[in-house]
């Protein structure tokens, strides 16, 4: 067990009609070896009995806020920051757990860094509806990242961030007009305001599901417009960063079937920088593939290219 010294945590956790899984997330958290936290569930205006289940838990530690109406992950995740009352805030979204050392460890990385660190992240361990663990991905990226994010997500799941409270304040805790993406938007803004560490080990076990907003292609698509425009003026000075984000939006446009604009993105992926996957793209675009086609053969050239500049 974490010594009583060490700070505190405020557990956020977001929920939004999850009553059959809230309760396995909440629980993964009473479970730690760090026993000083709060946690904070946010429940989005769910009509499903999330609130039976939560205060069927009985724990003091456990503070119940219910949104009047729906207003999405990153209001919730915003009220219960506003809520939190520790040094350091973690987000568990309620369709994922926690190993039981993932504060623990954190919050020893923590003691044992930069002072200028302002958010710990950890690996995640990709897991099916069924629980079967599919992939795991350590981390292994640290220090100023905002550069490194605006080209790719190296940090994974709002699940596996500890962030400084104070930190949090200074940026304005999370852009709510983003409908997805802004996990991203946050780590930037926050590597701009200090260093992030890593744990390296999956202590997430991230479920992977169709229900998931990630899995939404208009609320990607949008969101990625979003922040095309929040970060113009990064994107003009980083023309591959640029580049890879508007692959990324063409990838989404195409899965919605909309072939004229992604055929648009890709275009301009290609004029901005001259990247072999957005090339590929585009021609498959042009030869009029269907786009549930498109997709599955761009995440495989996306997934050889990445696996290709990572190594």
């Amino acid at each position: 067990m974490i010594q009583a010294s060490a700070p505190g945590v405020s557990v956020v956790i977001p929920t939004y009609n999850r009553a059959p899984l809230v309760g396995r997330a909440i629980r993964s958290v009473l479970q730690q070896t760090h026993q000083r936290f709060e946690v904070i569930v946010v429940d989005d205006a769910s009509t499903d009995p999330t609130e039976e289940v939560i205060r069927g838990l009985n724990d003091p530690r456990i503070l119940y806020i219910r949104h009047r109406q729906n207003r999405g992950g990153s209001a919730a995740r915003n009220t219960g920051i506003e809520a939190s009352t520790a040094e350091y805030i973690a987000f568990l979204d309620s369709d994922d757990e926690w190993l039981p050392r993932k504060l623990e460890m954190q919050l020893a990385a923590l003691s044992k860094g930069r002072s200028d660190v302002v958010m710990v992240y950890t690996g995640i361990c990709f897991v099916n509806a069924g629980g079967q663990a599919l992939r795991f991905r350590r981390a292994r990226h640290a220090g100023k990242l905002d550069e490194l994010l605006l080209e790719r997500n190296v940090i994974g799941t709002t699940s596996s961030a500890l962030i400084a409270r104070s930190a949090l304040e200074d940026v304005g805790g999370f852009d709510e007009r983003l409908p997805s993406r802004q996990d991203i938007d946050l780590w930037i803004r926050i590597s701009r305001r200090g260093r992030i560490a890593c744990v390296p080990e999956p202590l997430v076990r991230h479920y992977v599901h169709p229900n998931r907003i990630t899995a939404d292609p208009e609320a990607k698509v949008r969101a990625y417009e979003l922040m095309l425009e929040k970060y113009r003026v990064d994107f003009s000075v980083r023309p591959r960063a640029k580049a890879l984000f508007l692959y990324q939006l063409g990838l989404w446009q195409m899965k919605l079937g909309e072939r004229k604009p992604a055929e648009r993105t890709m275009r301009e992926a290609l004029f901005v920088h001259p990247l072999a996957k957005v090339g590929a793209a585009w021609v498959l675009v042009k030869l009029g593939i269907r786009p549930q086609a498109i997709y599955r053969q761009l995440a495989r050239i996306s997934d050889a290219l990445g696996r290709r500049e990572v190594g």
